[in-house]
């Protein structure tokens, strides 16, 4: 029986083939890691494939721990991010965008840990300096709990329910997208795999702004008193016009 329609337009069946009409399908078949949540128009990518860095990295207060190119845990291509936090310490990598048309935008990463046992805690932070004021969002997950939370208005944590205990097996990749409504200044929801989180309740932190403006999104890893934690990030996607 007939089905689809052909290549170069979609009025005629085909008989053998079906045809792709989504082109963000076809992108993902040629081999585009944007393969999670599709919404959003895509602005940055980094899959870590180039060893020239696309962000800047730090490392935590006591100046230890590394960051890293890897090809040892991957889940697209052949390289990601190593970052290794040494006890009671941080590191964490930061992109810094011009400034973007104002409008909801998507911040994703995905992240594996290793069965080391001193992870405290994963965090996202994304910050927008419109010229006037700065409009904050914080999200981290802390390892002894699964609690996911985020930061209000008011400057304090929010608990996200349910809590969710992620893998610790290395070759697990988790995936994670929030995002954030810059245009009335409030998170709208954020993804954790196969949970959706409602945020669209919860308003932006801000502070007043000094600098020109821009966008900047960071990473972090935090170890505890046990020992080194370990995280490998796989890629990096912004996004902007989200439903």
């Amino acid at each position: 029986m007939p089905h689809g329609g052909p290549d170069w337009g979609t009025a005629g069946p085909l008989g053998t083939v079906y045809t792709v009409e989504d082109m963000a399908e076809l992108a993902v078949r040629l081999g585009s890691f944007v393969t999670f949540d599709r919404r959003g128009n895509v602005i940055f990518l980094d899959d870590f494939a180039s060893l020239t860095k696309t962000a800047y990295w730090r490392l935590g207060g006591g100046g230890g721990g590394t960051v890293n190119i890897s090809n040892l845990w991957v889940l697209y291509g052949q390289s990601s991010c190593k970052l290794v936090a040494e006890a009671n310490d941080w590191v964490e990598i930061t992109y810094e965008l011009a400034f973007p048309t104002l409008s909801r935008m998507g911040f994703e990463f995905a992240w594996n840990r290793l069965d080391e046992g001193n992870l405290e805690s994963i965090r996202l932070e994304i910050g927008l300096n419109d010229g006037t004021n700065w409009w904050y969002s914080e999200l981290e997950w802390i390892a002894a709990t699964g609690l996911w939370r985020v930061v209000s208005s008011l400057g304090a944590w929010v608990n996200l329910s349910p809590t969710i205990q992620h893998s610790a097996d290395v070759v697990v990749f988790n995936h994670v997208k929030l995002v954030v409504d810059f245009v009335n200044k409030k998170y709208v929801r954020l993804i954790v795999n196969d949970l959706t989180y409602d945020l669209s309740n919860i308003a932006l932190n801000s502070g007043g702004a000094v600098v020109p403006a821009y966008v900047y999104m960071s990473f972090m890893t935090t170890a505890n008193a046990g020992g080194d934690a370990t995280n490998y990030i796989d890629h990096i996607i912004i996004t902007q016009n989200e439903p």
